[in-house]
């Protein structure tokens, strides 16, 4: 029985990471959009305060560089390389699936066919 209740924790906490995480990335998208565009939009695709993208990149992302958690700038250029990698693909995945960009970075400087940027991968990291 234990082992089931263990088990369920560990589920929990993971969920409540990710959506923790999803609710920040949402947060950041709000703030970043207000100042670039003078105006508040949601940005949530699931239309509740979460970007779940931002939950599944930072899970991922702690637990690649978990054991590095004490070396910052290790960490720091590998999130930014990781996330950039996973920000592309995904980017690729969701506009052949949905047939629309959710993100768009053409008008930055820096980016990459519009899909990543390296500010935002800099912001990321």
């Amino acid at each position: 029985m234990s082992r089931f209740i263990e088990k369920t924790k560990r589920f929990w906490i993971f969920f409540i990471e990710l959506v923790m995480c999803g609710f920040f990335g949402w947060l950041y998208e709000i703030i970043a959009g207000f100042v670039v565009n003078g105006r508040l939009e949601n940005r949530g695709f699931l239309h509740l305060p979460v970007c779940l993208i931002y939950g599944v990149f930072s899970l991922t992302v702690a637990k690649i560089f978990k054991r590095e958690k004490h070396k910052p700038t290790p960490v720091f250029f590998g999130s930014m390389a990781v996330v950039t990698v996973m920000e592309y693909i995904s980017s690729v995945i969701i506009e052949a699936v949905l047939g629309k960009r959710l993100w768009d970075y053409s008008r930055w400087i820096f980016n990459f066919q519009g899909r990543v940027s390296l500010i935002s991968s800099v912001i990321f990291g």
